[in-house]
Order: structure tokens, then C-alpha cells, then sequence
């Protein structure tokens, strides 16, 4: 149960960021890297880490609090505090996921795990790809609301962001500094926009 709560605060907070236009830029750092390693995983900006660190305590606390509640914390199966088996799945799949190793788990588990080929999928700038496999984990989320893709066989994937349409992939983030600084300006501008009288203030 925890590791599914889990997985739901990651699958809200991951389809928001994509899906909300004032704050993919803070998720687009993540998207733009061309090369899929395991150190992928920790190109984040801290603004998406921050919206995930408030979006998972409002899904999770209830969850553990019934859990606790109902049974003693000494019998649930965890490492250092952490649900062993959703520890354990999710270290090798963060590894495998973020790396251009293609493994699937064929039409029927990958309706209930998300595989190493779903999330690279997830990177692709295909447009068929847009928008699919958001879960960490599971694929459960992805399955009941309308964003599962599972592929049928080995495809060609082009990592990145692009201009729109699937064109070649852009070189965005020159530096660390950029990383952090253009979504940012993106974000504001995006607002700014939003709100044409905040610009006459």
C-alpha cells in the first residue's frame, strides 16, 4: 500500500509537471538530456523536487497513518524506514531506466510494472510517446487514467526536448547555471503572460 501511494505521488506530481505549461520548464531540465545514464535521474531542478516533496506527504501520510495504525510498525518490511521491496525495485529500475539498456516485461506485467523500455519510452521526442508512462514503479496509474503505452517490440528512440513535432532534439542548458536560471525566466514569463496587468504594475 505505501509503495503504491508512493507511486501515485510520483505519477501526480510527474503528470502535472508535464502537463501544467508554467511548470514543464522545471521538468523539461530532466527531458533535455540527450544521453539517458543512471546519473539522469539527478538532473532535476529543485523547484520539481520541491512540488514533489508537497504532493507526496498529502498522498502518502494518510496512507502510513492507517498502516500504523491498524498494524505494529515493527512488522512492515522496511530498510531504514524505507518499504524494502519498493526500495529495492526502484534502485535497479532507476538505474535501468535511465540508461539506453531496452528490457521489457511483455504486454501483460507491463500493465501493472513499469519497465526499463516504458520510461525510456517516457524520454522519447517521438509524439506518439508524449505524455505516456508517467509511474515510477507501477504502471497501474498509466493504466487507469489513459497514459500507458506499452510497446509491442524494440523501437528507435530519440532522447530530448524538442521545438514541437518530434524535430531533432535541441541542445538546451549550456551550463549549470542555465539549468537552473532559464526555467526560471520561463516560468515567470509564462506567468507574466498569464496575468498581462502584473506587467502595467
Amino acid at each position: 500500500m505505501v509503495a503504491l501511494a508512493n507511486d501515485l505521488g510520483t505519477y501526480i506530481t510527474h503528470r502535472i509537471c508535464h502537463e501544467h505549461k508554467a511548470l514543464w520548464p522545471f521538468h523539461q531540465l530532466h527531458h533535455s538530456a540527450k544521453v539517458l545514464t543512471p546519473l539522469t535521474v539527478y538532473r532535476k531542478h529543485p523547484i520539481y523536487d520541491l512540488l514533489s516533496s508537497i504532493i507526496q506527504p498529502l498522498i502518502m501520510g494518510p496512507v502510513i497513518g492507517v498502516l500504523v495504525a491498524l498494524f505494529n510498525h515493527d512488522g512492515l518490511w522496511t530498510i531504514m524506514g524505507f518499504n524494502a521491496g519498493y526500495m529495492i525495485f526502484s534502485f535497479l529500475g532507476i538505474n535501468l531506466r535511465h540508461s539506453e539498456i531496452w528490457i521489457g516485461f511483455g504486454p501483460v506485467l507491463s500493465r501493472i510494472l513499469i519497465s526499463p523500455a516504458m520510461h525510456q519510452i517516457h524520454h522519447s521526442i517521438d509524439p506518439k510517446h508524449y505524455d505516456r508512462n508517467y509511474g515510477e514503479v507501477f504502471a497501474l496509474c498509466d493504466w487507469m487514467f489513459g497514459t500507458l503505452y506499452i510497446p509491442k517490440s524494440r523501437e528507435a528512440i530519440t532522447f530530448g526536448v524538442t521545438g514541437g513535432a518530434g524535430a531533432e532534439a535541441l541542445s538546451l542548458h549550456p551550463t549549470l547555471k542555465e539549468a537552473y536560471l532559464q526555467p526560471m525566466r520561463e516560468f515567470a514569463g509564462i506567468v507574466r503572460r498569464k496575468n498581462p496587468a502584473s506587467e502595467r504594475a
